[in-house]
């Protein structure tokens, strides 16, 4: 629960071994490459070097086969020895033997699109029984298909008695009438206008289609079936192909990503004429290994530094959470990552969101149902999303079992909790301005630790969410209560030092700061604008105190819909009784769980990235990017 400490580590060496010195030191390590020139005072006579691109068609080829043979690249860590002349030649080879499935595949995919414009032809017609083979044979008679709107129809249906043609209906959706109408040659060019006007939409009936609507539709469709069931047998031919030279196909892959790593480092160091200089970030435990290996390279400097004495740039971050909290670093990275020297936040959004998430959700069944399903996806899947659901729902079971009594939407009746939502409507909205209250305090003196470690005395004592902030939003609560519950009088002394004095201190918040740090030019120079503005700055923060509070009300607002929602599928159960009264409970809390889970989850996300970062966090940090961990399709 923590951010890791990093070392900037600076390698110089002479020109001509660079490539070496890469690719024996370095492309397997855990740096993150940092560009050396943006680091140097003077730049004079140190270039960057040439991008180079020459094999970047190659990687593309490469990572196209991998993918089409869904071969698992992590099965052998083997670097191929053959050269790229030799590796260009083989991916020839490759390509040469799996091109006759290639182009068998896409004479298929045009017979399949063919066909499959052929039956949303025919589909509409499917109920007429009439030879379509005879209906081209017609001389003297001229018959048009298409479709026209609904109401279009209705209006044919008057002028049909006057007209030289009659119509066939042959379908009906929501928006058309689909059919056929039949015409004299001679009529034509007049029926043919009258329908156009109607907005009658002509679809062309394929000419090589024969028999019934039905028996074309069926024959079609079984040839359809044919060609993509071909394209499944061709998929697994080329894959049968690919994978007898699976070690060899592998193996070029990791020399494509050593390439392509190498390339990362090049294009983000720098050289003299003589000399080049790689830049990088690593671990403070990784960089004696780094050093050691280089011990190996005669005519190396290596040199590392504590960010402190970095002032070019800033370090990535990369961030250690134990398995309860890692799952949530998803949220983290949604947000913005933290910055080198920022608190990591991931554990506070882990704790608040699965309380808040509970309080919203509380269910003893529906959250073991979460609770399963979750650590299944994740554990199938590897996904982050699966293991925070997962531990979303061990606490809607808490919360459902303990506080709520509530399992399956039943409450008080198979478990009592301490809290029935149903009947206590006013102590669950209560208790979410509590939950609110605590949060936000917590946060605020997470950002009072964090000014203090940062040697920021704006942001630790006299900022909105510094020592001035807390003491002033607490007083504000204790005194609406004291008015609220005792309607009695507060003593002056602590409106003064409480409310008075830490509204000043926010207020005077620059000043002050400049005033501690000896700073001659303390006091601000247009006085009248300075007071205007922070008047409102006032009405803003008194503002946000009193909005971000209220904005908690969403848990036992939730947390009441919770209790809304399955009452209505309790009262539709009981509307159709018998047996079918279990399918409709089944597909109710189904359902409930889906939508107000989904719905739940956006609101404490929303409550987690508005309420309470904006209180401490900026998440203005890069991510730490593993050099070892770039692979071709990067």
């Amino acid at each position: 629960m923590a951010i890791l400490k990093m070392q900037m580590v600076n390698i110089i060496g002479i020109l001509s071994d660079f490539d070496k010195v890469v690719a024996e030191h370095i492309i397997d390590k855990d740096i993150h490459i940092e560009n050396s020139l943006t680091m140097l005072e003077d730049t004079d006579k140190v270039y960057a070097f040439d991008d180079d691109n020459k094999n970047d068609e190659l990687r593309r080829q490469i990572f196209s086969l991998i993918q089409i043979s869904n071969i698992n690249i992590n099965e052998n860590k083997e670097c191929c020895m053959l050269s790229m002349e030799q590796i260009g030649e083989e991916i020839r080879r490759i390509e040469k033997r799996i091109q006759p499935f290639a182009i068998e595949k896409v004479e298929i995919n045009k017979k399949m699109v063919n066909d499959k414009s052929i039956l949303r032809q025919i589909e509409p017609i499917i109920g007429i029984d009439i030879d379509l083979t005879k209906l081209f044979e017609f001389e003297f008679i001229q018959f048009r298909f298409g479709k026209m709107p609904k109401t279009n129809y209705q209006n044919l249906q008057i002028y049909l008695d006057d007209m030289e043609a009659f119509f066939i209906s042959t379908k009906i959706d929501n928006d058309y009438v689909w059919g056929i109408y039949f015409v004299a040659e001679v009529f034509k060019e007049k029926i043919d206008s009258v329908f156009q006007s109607l907005n009658f939409e002509r679809v062309s009936i394929p000419w090589d289609v024969y028999g019934t609507p039905i028996e074309a539709f069926e024959g079609i469709s079984g040839r359809y079936e044919r060609l993509k069931n071909r394209m499944v047998e061709i998929d697994q031919q080329v894959k049968a192909t690919l994978i007898e030279g699976k070690s060899l196909l592998i193996s070029m892959y990791n020399k494509m990503c050593d390439i392509k790593r190498s390339n990362e480092v090049k294009k983000n160091s720098s050289h003299t004429r003589e000399t080049f200089c790689i830049s990088g970030w690593m671990q403070e435990e990784t960089v004696n290994h780094l050093e050691l290996s280089l011990e190996k390279q005669p005519n190396l400097l290596f040199i590392s530094e504590t960010p402190e004495n970095v002032n070019k740039v800033s370090p990535p971050t990369k961030m250690k959470n134990n398995f309860f909290v890692r799952p949530f670093e998803l949220f983290i990275k949604m947000y913005g990552l933290p910055g080198y020297k920022e608190f990591d936040p991931t554990i506070v959004l882990a704790i608040t969101y699965a309380i808040m998430f509970g309080a919203m959700f509380g269910d003893l069944g529906q959250g073991f149902i979460l609770t399963v399903g979750g650590f299944l996806f994740a554990k199938y899947k590897k996904s982050q999303l699966g293991a925070v659901i997962g531990t979303l729902g061990l606490s809607a079971m808490f919360f459902g079992g303990v506080i709520y009594g509530s399992v399956f939407g039943v409450e008080d009746k198979i478990i009592h909790g301490l809290i029935s939502p149903m009947h206590e409507i006013n102590s669950v909205l209560i208790y979410a301005i509590i939950i609110g209250v605590i949060v936000l305090s917590i946060v605020m003196i997470i950002n009072i630790v964090k000014g203090i470690k940062n040697k920021d005395m704006q942001r630790a004592i006299f900022g909105q969410n510094g020592i001035a902030g807390v003491v002033l939003y607490w007083s504000i609560i204790l005194v609406g209560l004291q008015l609220i519950i005792n309607g009695g009088k507060v003593p002056l002394w602590i409106i003064i030092v409480c409310i008075i004095l830490p509204i000043v201190l926010i207020i005077l918040q620059q000043p002050l700061t400049h005033l501690l740090q000896r700073r001659k030019d303390w006091i601000p120079q247009n006085t009248g604008m300075f007071i205007v503005e922070s008047f409102f700055e006032l009405f803003e923060i008194l503002l946000s105190y009193f909005t971000n509070t209220l904005s908690f009300l969403r848990i036992g607002a939730f947390a009441l819909t919770h209790v809304g929602m399955m009452s209505v599928v309790f009262t539709l159960a009981n509307m159709i009784g018998n047996s079918g009264s279990w399918v409709v409970y089944i597909l109710g809390n189904v359902l409930v769980i889906v939508l107000e889970g989904f719905i739940a989850g956006i609101q404490v996300l929303r409550l987690e990235f508005y309420e309470v970062f904006s209180r401490f966090y900026a998440g203005d940090g890069k991510e730490f990017k593993p050099l070892k961990n770039i692979e071709i399709n990067d």
